[in-house]
């Protein structure tokens, strides 16, 4: 059985728009994480982050938990 991998976009900006998306805004950032287990994505300033699970506690804005379910998500 191949081994599933999840792939997750991130878009951040500063937030100078009221907590609005800015769709306008040239200084957004976007990165690009793939994952084959159990992460959570966390925003530091205008960057994001993965943090497996099992590891220690980091320091971050919580925006999203992915658990890996034995191949299915």
């Amino acid at each position: 059985m191949a081994l599933s991998r999840l792939h997750i976009v991130t878009s951040t900006w500063a937030r100078e728009s009221n907590g609005l998306f800015d769709y306008d805004s040239r200084n957004s950032v976007q990165q690009t994480f793939r994952t084959n287990s159990s992460v959570q994505i966390l925003r530091t300033g205008n960057h994001c982050l993965t943090n497996r699970l099992e590891a220690a506690e980091s320091t971050g804005e919580a925006l999203l938990t992915v658990t890996h379910l034995g191949g299915e998500r």
